[in-house]
Formats: structure tokens, C-alpha cells, sequence
């Protein structure tokens, strides 16, 4: 398992001769927010005064548990247990890596790591999927984003923390695992029964489409996405298979910031401007652009020493923004065109925002407070049935894909009827959509009852003739 970076969830469209369009299919992209590392808070002197009524709180509590807890508990695990919740309370990215913490996340990010295959975050009722990682056990299993694990192997996760939940989920390849998840638009819990695998994610998969349309999927930015990138773009272009472009980023969670910066800098002229970012501090202001120093250079998450033992502190140290200045923080990238995920409809639990995110970080450049600005963001089919269509990112069945190469041939896109509208408007159509089935329903009931009437009458009619 890894902790997500954010979720993005949206299929960008390249035209041929710098020709682009954004394609929102599956969520909106709340963007890639940056770690950093602290060495140490000891080395940064602060002009604050100490909170001391704070800390005789916490010294307060501290001791009320070495005194009168049902258990004895060590120093150790209670300071841990209090960086942890310290930290993980800031917001949805922010966490404390304890020794086996930072190492499934290094061997996450750098694609290799045992286990089932789940980007997930903390919920108040148990574990919420952010994305499945293509071909892994958890995707194979049809597990969905904003699946809500509820219990592994039998324990609850309600009350437990996302690492030792993580903990949970990993385990050596080939060993069986039991979940119970809760999803929208499912009447009872869902059981799956997995097998725990090495984890080798291929972040960038290349599929060469009819008509020489190219397609791209990246599942995850990791440290070799814009160089695999690069390799499969050559490839289509040396087969003469980039007259269009399908670049697929659906449920991709994030990743390394530098793997997403050099990403955009594959299609963008050189010194163009990507994001940017701004923080509390001077550092935290900088711009990205679209040249190779910017997506290689720097470490997204730096160790903390003690002793013989690595652990660290991932924090979310600035808000990003678009090159024209507009914070991208849960709201995400509007897009073009919006479509279904299936011809049958959406998936109700399919979308995850960073809105959704509990303590996710409020959007500084609106003056609203946090019920108006979740008021605000477009319907996304939150509720209804399980459309009765499945398929797999890439495959023939692909709904969405076909919408993609449909608009690079210049045909009709089925676009969504409600995805995107204000909630206000949407209310308003399913209505007067409800008001319609209603009258024609109606319509269709008395014009049988009258056929009904007519047979009767009929068959009496033929009735006296016979006599």
C-alpha cells in the first residue's frame, strides 16, 4: 500500500501540431502537493513563545495515562502516537513515516513493493480507496476509488490508524487476505479475497490504436515516468502513430512532483510555465517550468538520523497554482468536455476529489467558507445504480476511450448529460426528467388500460353474435 500523494483523475487529450483539449472523464484533478523533509525542529529557531499552556495539557494527559491507564505503555509509543496524530491531522498528505513507514513509501514511489495494490487514505469509517494500481490483485478483484475498506482479515478499521492499517494490507507474496469494503450504490458489504503479490508497478503503458492514434496511460508519477514517457512517444512517432494522442490519467493518484513536471514538459514548449507554488516561507514560492533542471533535480521526502533508524515527516508545504495564477486546492482543473463513465452511466463511488479528503485544505483565493465552496463544485453523479458495464482502463470496451479517439476524428462525443452542471441546474433537469417519465408513464398505463377496455368490449361483442 501507499499513502496518497492526490488524487488526479482526468484524460487529457494532445492534439497533433500542439492542438489540446482536456477531457474530464473520471474526477477533478486537485493536483500534486510537495513534500518536504525536517531534519530537525531543534535547528530552526523560532521569534514564537512556547504554547506552555498547551504543552502542561499535553504533559497533563501524558501523565494521566502513565498513572491510571488500564495497561502500562511506554514513553516511546505514546510521543510516537502523538507525532503521528500531530501530523496526519493537517490534512490528507500530510503524515509522520515511522522506520517501516518511509520504507514502503521509497519502495513505493521508485515501483516495486509487496502487497495488494491500493492507493488509500484515512476515513472516519475505515480506509477509503483513492485508486487501484493497474494489473495488481486489488484491480484485478474489481475493486473501485472511494471503496471504503471497513475490515482486514476479520479486524475493524474504523479506530485504526491508515499506517498500521498499511501494515495490515502488506505481507509476503502468495499469502491469502479477506476485506470487507463498503461502497456506493451497494445494498450489503462487498467480500473480497485477494492474494497478496510483489507489486511492480509500470507506471506508463503505451497501446497503438486504429487510424495511427496513439494512447498513453500513466497510472502514477514515479521516478522513471517521463523517461518511459519519452521511450513510448519515439516509438509512436517512429511508427507513424501520433497523428492523435490519448493521454490517460484517470484515477492516477499523484506521485513525485518532479515525474508530473516532467511529464508536462513533454508537450509543452521549453521554459513554459507548469504550476506554481506558494507557502508560508520564501522557498515555498517558486514556479515550475517546463526544462529538464525543474522535474530532475531534488528529493521529494529527506530522512531524519536517529541512531541506526530512518524515519520522516512528509508535509504539504505550499498550495499550487495554474501558470495563470488560479489555486487549483479542492476544486481542481475545469474541464472541456465531460463524460460518463460507461453508456450506461457512472459509477456511483467512481469519483474522488480532493474535496472529499477529510481535513483536506481549504482554497485560500475564495471568500466562501467550506459548505458554499462544496456547494459549488459541479455535479458528479454522487448518486444512483452500478451501471451493469465493466470494463478496464485500455480495453476495447473502454467508453471514455472511444469518446477520446471519437473527438480526434472530428465525431459526435457522448457527452454527459448532468457530470459537470451546477447542482442547482441538475436538480432542476432530474425534475423535470422524473416529471416527464411520470407523464409518459401515465400515458403508456391508460393506453393499455384501453386496449385492455377495447379487448373486453370486443370479445363481448362477439360474444352476442355467437348468440
Amino acid at each position: 500500500m501507499r499513502k496518497p500523494s492526490s488524487p488526479v483523475g482526468h484524460l487529457k487529450i494532445i492534439m497533433h501540431k500542439l492542438r489540446s483539449v482536456t477531457l474530464l472523464c473520471a474526477g477533478i484533478c486537485a493536483g500534486v502537493l510537495s513534500t518536504v523533509g525536517i531534519t530537525a525542529y531543534a535547528e530552526k529557531q523560532s521569534a514564537a513563545p512556547l504554547p506552555l499552556a498547551e504543552i502542561r495539557q499535553f504533559t497533563s494527559a501524558f501523565n494521566a495515562i502513565k498513572d491510571f491507564y488500564v495497561d502500562d505503555v511506554s514513553d516511546a509509543k505514546l510521543l510516537q502516537s502523538a507525532v503521528d496524530g500531530m501530523v496526519s491531522g493537517l490534512d490528507p498528505h500530510s503524515s509522520f513515516l515511522d522506520v517501516e513507514g518511509y520504507k514502503d513509501m521509497t519502495e513505493s514511489t521508485q515501483g516495486s513493493f509487496g502487497g495488494l495494490g491500493l492507493e488509500v487514505t484515512k476515513d472516519p469509517a475505515g480506509v477509503r480507496v483513492i485508486s487501484p494500481i493497474d494489473d495488481t490483485p486489488a484491480a484485478r478483484a474489481g475493486m473501485r476509488a472511494g471503496d471504503i475498506i471497513t475490515r482486514i482479515d476479520g479486524k475493524s478499521v474504523a479506530d485504526m490508524s491508515l499506517n498500521a492499517a498499511v501494515k495490515l494490507m502488506r505481507g509476503q507474496p502468495n499469502t491469502k487476505i479477506e476485506l470487507v469494503v463498503a461502497r456506493k450504490g451497494a445494498n450489503k458489504p462487498l467480500n473480497f479475497s485477494l492474494v497478496r503479490a510483489l507489486i511492480k508497478t509500470q507506471s506508463v503503458k503505451m497501446k497503438k490504436l486504429d487510424d495511427k492514434v496513439g494512447y498513453i496511460r500513466i497510472s502514477q508519477f514515479q521516478e522513471r515516468t517521463a523517461e518511459d514517457l519519452s521511450k513510448y512517444l519515439d516509438e509512436l512517432a517512429k511508427d507513424g502513430h501520433l497523428e492523435g494522442l490519448v493521454l490517460d490519467l484517470r484515477n492516477d493518484p499523484g506521485g513525485l512532483l518532479q515525474a508530473a513536471i516532467g511529464v508536462s514538459a513533454a508537450f509543452l514548449p521549453k521554459g513554459s510555465d507548469v504550476v506554481s507554488t506558494k507557502g508560508r516561507q520564501a522557498q515555498s514560492d517558486y514556479t515550475f517550468k517546463a526544462v529538464e533542471a525543474d522535474y530532475r533535480a531534488g528529493n521529494a521526502v529527506m530522512p531524519m538520523k536517529f541512531g541506526d533508524k530512518t524515519v520522516a515527516v512528509k508535509l504539504t508545504t505550499a498550495r499550487y497554482y495554474t501558470p495563470s495564477g488560479r489555486s487549483i486546492q479542492a476544486k481542481g482543473i475545469i474541464p472541456d468536455i465531460y463524460v460518463d463513465d460507461t453508456p450506461k452511466g457512472n459509477y456511483p463511488s467512481f469519483q474522488i476529489r480532493e474535496a472529499d479528503l477529510t481535513h483536506h485544505l481549504i482554497n485560500q483565493d475564495e471568500n466562501k467558507d467550506e459548505k458554499d465552496l462544496l456547494k459549488d463544485l459541479p455535479y458528479d453523479d454522487e448518486e444512483g445504480e452500478i451501471p451493469d458495464y465493466q470494463y478496464m482502463f485500455g480495453d476495447d470496451k473502454d467508453w471514455q476511450l472511444q469518446q477520446a479517439v471519437n473527438f480526434l476524428k472530428s465525431k459526435p462525443v457522448a457527452e454527459s448529460k448532468y457530470r459537470g452542471k451546477p447542482r442547482d441546474l441538475v436538480k432542476k433537469l432530474k425534475a423535470e426528467a422524473a416529471a416527464e417519465k411520470l407523464k409518459a408513464d401515465r400515458a403508456k398505463a391508460s393506453k393499455t388500460e384501453k386496449k385492455a377496455e377495447d379487448a373486453k368490449a370486443d370479445k363481448a361483442e362477439d360474444a352476442k353474435t355467437e348468440n
